[in-house]
């Protein structure tokens, strides 16, 4: 059978700690918002970031990854490592 909800295979199977990144301009943004609740709710622990544009900074989608120099993609890239190594 399949899961076409992503709730109901947290409900089943659990999740792994997670991080949950999102920008004040990324067209995902309310779809991260409602990831993280979901996740939340179902006792995952969540590390979410939401940034702020400043201006000349525009949190798009994937500003992390083409803006790694900026403060916001250093403190993603840090959120992602600690939380890989357990932190």
């Amino acid at each position: 059978s399949f899961i076409y909800d992503l709730s109901e295979a947290v409900k089943a199977y659990g999740a792994p700690s997670s991080v949950i990144v999102t920008g004040e301009e990324d067209f995902l943004r309310k779809d991260n918002n409602e990831l993280g609740e979901m996740l939340s709710l179902q006792g995952i622990e969540v590390k979410f970031y939401d940034a702020a544009s400043s201006g000349e900074r525009h949190m798009y989608h994937v500003y992390p990854i083409s803006c790694p120099t900026w403060p916001e993609g250093k403190h993603v890239i840090k959120l992602i490592s600690d939380n890989a190594n357990g932190k």
